[in-house]
């Protein structure tokens, strides 16, 4: 699994995540922080934590029921994700909001690739000589308050560790050969990125379509390798 981003900053304010990638490749967590960046990298370190721990030891004692429409790795993945965000809202936000994040979790194996995401990005499955799939799609609160076409300051719509219950679903699918996954944290995507061929969907031409769409919106966007 290979993975490469990109940012573009504009006069509006849109934080960078922190990227982790798994050694061995079989977990990938985008966290952007809203406020202080060490949110972000606690839920990175819980999620990892937990997820690899309960990889090694199916028969560990789960802190959360286990759903049985879900696979064990999913349900690994949606257990990690949970705790990260008890331990952001207890330690960071029970009193007065300080600082949450954006997530994008997905783990792997050769078999199913699972994911949840709790605000951007919106992930586009690249499949070859398919059209462009959106496989989750996150608009921020900016486009909901737009009333014209002058961009407003992105403003996340979902965030982990605001609250002390959490909302997500946990999505998979069977990968195949050559599949990548383009991620893209914008306040809407632009639509002549679909009309991108096959060859041309690489971060240079994304990042030159989704700029001249709107030069005010500032974006990150990335590409993984499945």
């Amino acid at each position: 699994m290979s993975f490469e981003e990109r940012s573009y900053s504009s006069h509006l304010f849109r934080p960078r995540p922190e990227v982790h990638v798994e050694r061995d490749e079989s977990l990938i967590i985008i966290a952007t922080p809203w406020g202080p960046r060490g949110a972000a990298r606690k839920a990175i370190q819980i999620i990892q934590d937990y997820y690899l721990s309960s990889r090694q030891d199916s028969e560990a004692t789960s802190p959360f029921a286990k759903l049985t429409c879900l696979s064990p790795m999913a349900n690994d993945l949606r257990i990690a994700v949970k705790l990260a965000n008890d331990s952001i809202y207890h330690e960071d936000n029970k009193r007065e909001f300080v600082s949450a994040i954006e997530l994008f979790a997905l783990a792997r194996t050769k078999e199913e690739i699972v994911w949840t995401q709790i605000g951007q990005p919106f992930a586009l499955l690249d499949r070859p000589q398919r059209p462009l799939t959106p496989l989750g799609t996150m608009q921020d609160l900016s486009v909901e308050f737009s009333v014209n076409a002058k961009a407003l300051p992105p403003l996340p719509h979902k965030l982990l560790g605001l609250d002390n219950s959490s909302d997500f679903a946990i999505e998979s699918f069977r990968p195949q050969y050559q599949d990548r996954l383009i991620l893209i944290s914008r306040s809407g995507l632009a639509p002549s990125l679909f009309a991108l061929s096959p060859a041309d969907r690489n971060l240079a031409q994304i990042s030159e379509i989704l700029s001249q769409d709107d030069v005010d919106l500032p974006f990150w966007a990335g590409i993984l390798g499945t």
